[in-house]
């Protein structure tokens, strides 16, 4: 498959990267910051020793520092959209959705996503657990994040994480990216903005 097709996604209207290395995610675990190395479906999992244990707090960083994972994972047949039920004249039950396949020639542990939505002056940040991925055996990823912020206009960052490390993720063209894909959804005439 041509790398041309890698990346090519529905409702986007153009790409947007970062110039910056790699990133990890952070968790406030007690009274320290720690460094998220895995996902168990939305919470995270930092290591105590060499054992992973669940953080039940929601205080994220997301920061910068080192190098990217040499690794190439695919973002393979993106599909992203908002959704909401119109009521009276005003929305209600919004909704962000992304689905994708992640593909990979390597065995990877503890793969997860980190989904950052920036919504108007308002932003959140999402965590979801993708698990293992086998070499050449693509795995479905499919979220939905309610959004109770009030502006449809925005974009989100994607990053793709396997132990804590970032991995770069190449463009549209297969050229080595960033570890993150900035994304406007939902493109009309050129302009990019989530929802509508």
């Amino acid at each position: 498959m041509k790398f041309s097709c890698i990346l090519s996604l529905l409702l986007f209207a153009c790409w947007a990267p970062r110039a910056a290395g790699q990133h990890y995610l952070a968790v406030k675990d007690g009274e320290k910051m720690s460094v998220v190395v895995a996902a168990h479906d939305i919470s995270p999992l930092v290591l105590h020793g060499d054992k992973l244990e669940q953080v039940h707090a929601m205080r994220f960083a997301l920061g910068q520092g080192g190098e990217y994972l040499p690794l190439f994972v695919a973002i393979r047949h993106p599909d992203v959209r908002t959704t909401y039920l119109s009521m009276n004249g005003h929305e209600i039950n919004k909704e962000f959705h992304l689905y994708c396949e992640l593909e990979t020639a390597y065995s990877l542990k503890h793969v997860f996503v980190v989904i950052v939505l920036h919504l108007g002056n308002d932003s959140g940040l999402f965590l979801f657990e993708v698990a293992d991925l086998e070499p050449r055996d693509p795995r479905p990823f499919n979220v939905k994040v309610p959004m109770d912020m009030e502006s449809k206009l925005g974009r989100y960052d994607l990053y793709l994480f396997s132990g804590g490390g970032n991995f770069s993720i190449p463009d549209a063209h297969g050229r080595d990216g960033c570890g993150a894909r900035s994304h406007g959804a939902g493109a009309h005439q050129g302009r990019q903005r989530l929802g509508g």
